[in-house]
């Protein structure tokens, strides 16, 4: 299972949240369009000559940005921006009656391209080129860009011309598109709050953020607080020696390993300790994180404060509670869809829990272990049930999947699937020999797209994660094609062996590619609706997941595979037995998944204690009795300080739906090439092509003809 446990999500994606608008600050002055005295920077002397990142006409000059460069580039730009954007509002306020679609949004589109080429390009500099200089210069620089992206929302001028072009009969479903997410996104800034709510509503989010503040805070130092030493080395002997070097353990001295609560640390212990006392201090210590063990960093009283300000801007804005206000960017577009469909999940899914729950505590018992297993003795036992039953070698594995191989067959299967072309580019200007500038070519020959590809791990030159940077999006009024950036930290080639792959490594290869096809494979015209823009959050991950389920077919991986000495594909046995181990105990992770998503929304539905609510929805959910030292929602960092209050169920949602689109693939059969091509096409033409500009409901019920089962997901993990 490929859920996203709260623990170790990162946060992401903010900038599809509706915006907020923030205080301003300035540093110079002019008069504004309202009499206003407005304070702005010293403009920079940059210019296109002086400075790459300013040349946001053409492909970014990767290999001669400079930090430099960045911090007064996108100073520069983010000055032309407002400028720009106060001269639009001048000329609507002149001639309203020529505020036409075009007149209004043409210009933000232009402006919208400048400033996201050039922010997205330093972006993935720093991604591929790690420094401490360019992520400083990114930071200074995050203000301002988001100050920009704000302002559009903000803007009462804009928002009456964009009421007034509403009204016109003759838009295209894009423009209509465009214009309700223009209106929504003002709305929810309070565009159309009285001077006296407006002021309230910064009352709130001041509040808001100061609460949040303290309960990251909070949760921060508690954290640090755990801290355990591994006295007995033996304890860990069966982790690998990857794994080992997190704990900061010396091969040559054993006594310099300890445990913390950073999640890499703290999943490998739970997973390789074997000692079930020291699992459990180590667990208790994380569910306790800001919890009732400290009155000083507790975070019980600000969760009810934070959930009492968003609760006072629902109701501000006209919602019952903030889930409902939530629900306007969503795709499932009403909580009580979202509990319907979670409720098919439920009891299948407990069923099946039960039953895996009881084979493995037997497997337990005859391996020795001779006590009831808790919570914290799951990712133990569980990887030694996986390891016994299905018997995998990591290296076994790897050396049927050659990157080389892999990416050739991928790009095939485009070709295969979407009817496209991917021709890697000569003399691109990159940040690194490694990365490759690819052209995407439609069946007409046309390019439509751009992506640079960064495959290999460069310790202490770039991030460790995955990573999908979007650039530029298409924009016909900017004249600009999609282009993505995709990196990774596969194992590098050596003078005898192309790089090989992990099987989990070329899930994340799949799904971080499908997500890029979603931005690069956009036919809207328009870069505020275009790919993954103005999608709803629920339908985010849908493209990517569906990509990476392809893999679940056995002719798709098989045609992946090459074994680095024989050439033979990889084995059915060990395809069956892969297939096996990533689904063993999948219906607790779907379990869990359901637990955190409707907690999240109970929690912003309900105004009972927060306690209350916990121990309520844990009851239904949970196959364990609820520690009474448990307080895991004081940690809960996604819904209370990140952008997921009202919206964590959107990741398990984003998987029930692709689920549903495999299945499609499935029924037309991955070895009738005739009806795959015809899915895949239709694939194409709509969550590939429409992205943003068109409801996700509708999307999909265009390509599946109906509204999104449940029961795809149930059995593509066995739980039926």
């Amino acid at each position: 299972m490929r859920f996203r446990r709260h623990a170790r999500l990162l946060v992401m994606c903010v900038r599809r949240e509706l915006q907020r608008t923030p205080q301003r600050t300035f540093s110079s002055s002019r008069v504004s369009h309202n009499g206003y005295y407005l304070l702005l920077p010293a403009v920079p002397p940059d210019t296109e000559q002086s400075n790459p990142l300013l040349r946001t006409d053409r492909e970014p000059q990767y290999d001669i940005i400079s930090d430099k460069n960045v911090l007064s580039g996108l100073g520069k730009i983010a000055i032309n921006y407002e400028s720009a954007f106060y001269q639009l509002e001048e000329d609507i306020k002149k001639s309203p009656e020529n505020a036409t679609f075009e007149a209004v949004f043409d210009p933000l589109d232009r402006l919208n391209h400048t400033l996201v080429h050039a922010f997205t390009t330093a972006k993935t500099l720093s991604c591929g080129k790690t420094s401490p200089q360019l992520e400083d210069a990114l930071l200074q620089s995050e203000q301002a860009v988001y100050r920009c992206r704000c302002l559009p929302n903000s803007s009462q001028t804009l928002f009456k011309a964009v009421k007034e072009i509403a009204k016109q009969r003759d838009l295209s479903e894009p423009q209509k598109r465009v214009v309700s997410r223009a209106l929504l996104e003002a709305r929810l800034n309070g565009a159309e709050l009285s001077q006296q709510d407006h002021n309230v509503y910064q009352s709130i989010l001041a509040t808001l953020s100061e609460k949040q503040q303290t309960f990251r805070s909070r949760l921060v130092k508690s954290s640090a607080q755990f801290s355990s030493s591994i006295l007995n080395p033996a304890a860990m002997e069966e982790a690998p020696l990857s794994v080992l070097g997190r704990f900061g353990r010396d091969p040559a001295d054993s006594t310099r390993m300890s445990v913390t609560l950073k999640t890499p640390v703290y999943d490998a212990f739970m997973m390789y300790c074997r000692d079930s006392k020291m699992r459990r201090d180590a667990w208790q210590a994380f569910v306790g994180r800001a919890g009732f063990r400290d009155a000083d960093l507790n975070n019980s009283l600000i969760i009810e404060d934070i959930r009492l300000m968003r609760s006072k801007e629902a109701k501000l804005f006209g919602y019952e509670n903030y889930a409902e206000l939530s629900m306007e960017t969503k795709m499932a577009r009403s909580v009580k869809h979202v509990m319907t469909s979670l409720s098919e999940l439920t009891l299948p899914s407990k069923v099946k829990c039960q039953s895996d729950l009881v084979e493995l505590q037997d497997f337990a018992n005859k391996s020795g272990f001779n006590e009831d297993l808790q919570l914290w003795d799951m990712a133990y036992w569980r990887r030694k049930q996986r390891e016994a039953t299905f018997q995998i070698s990591e290296s076994e594995v790897q050396s049927y999947f050659q990157y080389p191989v892999i990416l050739e067959q991928l790009f095939q299967l485009c070709k295969d699937l979407f009817n496209v072309t991917i021709k890697e580019s000569n003399g691109a200007l990159v940040w690194h020999r490694d990365v490759k500038r690819y052209q995407i070519f439609d069946e007409d020959d046309r390019e439509i797209a751009g992506f640079y590809l960064d495959p290999y791990a460069r310790p202490g030159q770039k991030g460790l994660m995955p990573r999908l940077e979007l650039g530029q999006s298409k924009s016909v009024a900017a004249g600009s094609l999609p282009l993505a950036s995709l990196l990774f930290s596969f194992q590098p080639p050596n003078a005898s062996n192309p790089s090989l792959l992990t099987y989990e490594d070329v899930n994340v290869f799949f799904e971080k590619f499908g997500s890029s096809m979603q931005h690069l494979l956009t036919t809207m015209p328009y870069g505020d609706i275009s790919g993954t823009n103005n999608v709803e959050w629920d339908a985010l991950h849908v493209c990517g997941s569906t990509m990476r389920m392809l893999l679940q077919s056995p002719v798709v991986l098989k045609r992946l595979s090459r074994h680095i000495d024989t050439g033979k594909e990889i084995p059915d046995d060990l395809v069956r037995r892969l297939y096996q181990s990533e689904k063993h105990l999948s219906s607790l992770d779907l379990l869990s998944e359901m637990y955190f998503g409707i907690l999240d929304l109970s929690l912003y539905t309900k105004t009972d204690f927060w306690l209350d609510i916990t121990k309520d929805v844990w009851r239904n959910m949970m196959p364990f009795a609820l520690d009474k030292r448990d307080s895991h929602p004081c940690g809960f960092a996604h819904i209370f300080i990140g952008p997921y209050a009202a919206g964590y169920y959107t990741f398990l949602w984003s998987e029930m739906v692709a689920a549903d689109v495999f299945a499609a693939f499935g029924e037309a059969g991955f070895t009738n090439d005739k009806a795959l091509r015809q899915t895949g096409k239709l694939f194409r033409d709509t969550f590939l092509s429409l992205g943003g500009g068109c409801h996700s409901a509708e999307v999909f019920r265009r390509f599946r003809g109906r509204d999104p089962s449940p029961q795809a997901l149930l059995r593509l993990y066995d739980i039926v």
